[in-house]
């Protein structure tokens, strides 16, 4: 019966991540475009262009990838949602239902990153919004790429590191 009502709970919360990517593709698409181009005011040293020009390629590939991934785990909700109303086999729903929790809670903090850094990216980069610097301008990068970090990947580097 715990595992039953955990699952439930989790496939409603799918249903809501699932709203929730769909709301955020339109604007996580123009927040990976400003990065590339956004310009720090003031003079910017080589070594600050050179972290720019990277953070700016790595940014956009973790925005990529992390909506990719978020979007390749609501996809086995689909398919399974698909096999229990369109070909009759409630067996690979319930199967979905036993790994739901572990999916939502890694797919909760996809769609946080994301959400993160899209809100931030209007609040901050507003039109009218005071220019940016080069030191906050880093730090922003720097903070959307650790908010946007392979926690898996993290975890096995450290693991290994121990």
């Amino acid at each position: 019966p715990e595992e039953y009502q955990e699952g439930i709970f989790c496939w409603k919360g799918f249903l809501y991540y699932k709203w929730v990517l769909t709301s955020l593709m339109t604007d996580v698409a123009g927040v990976a475009d400003a990065v590339s181009t956004v310009r720090p005011l003031g003079k910017v040293d080589r070594n600050a262009r050179e972290y720019l020009d990277r953070g700016r390629q790595v940014l956009r590939d973790r925005i990529v990838t992390v909506c990719d991934e978020a979007s390749r785990t609501l996809l086995i909700y689909d398919n399974a949602y698909r096999a229990l109303t369109e070909e009759a086999r409630p067996a690979a729903f319930r199967d979905f239902l036993l790994q739901a929790p572990r999916l939502f809670t890694r797919l909760g903090e996809q769609l946080g990153a994301i959400q993160h850094v899209v809100s931030f990216w209007r609040f901050r980069f507003a039109p009218g919004a005071a220019p940016v610097g080069v030191d906050e301008l880093i730090d922003v990068f720097m903070d959307f790429e650790t908010g946007l970090a392979d926690r898996d990947q993290e975890l096995g580097h450290r693991h290994l590191a121990a």
